[in-house]
């Protein structure tokens, strides 16, 4: 299953509570800003317990203080085994400009072609 979409999930909590070691994992946000082809606003994530990339669909402004409030849904667009091999195949992406549309496409690209 490695570097492909999982699944995905009509709410956060919905998303928790499929696998009780996401609620304990260290999650490392990669950005809150990145859009769809559709310039939907997403925040990517990276779950270390499980290796899931997660793009969690923002359906308005999002709560620093309630990681869950906001979130529509989520995808899991890889499972990625360690952090190390993350930022392998992450290390070539510049950083996001903010709202820019289609960078969630190139971000299912870049985690696709680098797969080992």
């Amino acid at each position: 299953m490695e570097g492909e979409a999982a699944a995905h999930y009509s709410s956060y909590s919905g998303f928790l509570k499929q696998d009780p070691r996401r609620r304990a994992a260290r999650v490392l946000e990669i950005g809150h800003d990145w859009q769809d082809d559709e310039q939907r606003r997403f925040r990517v994530c990276y779950y270390t317990a499980t290796g899931e990339l997660t793009a969690e669909r923002l359906s308005g402004p999002l709560d620093l203080e309630d990681f869950e409030r906001g979130v529509e849904g989520v995808a899991i667009v890889a499972v990625i085994p360690s952090h190390d091999e993350l930022e392998r195949r992450l290390g070539t992406w510049p950083m996001v400009e903010r709202c820019q549309p289609r960078t969630l496409t190139r971000l299912r690209e870049l985690v696709r072609d680098s797969a080992p």
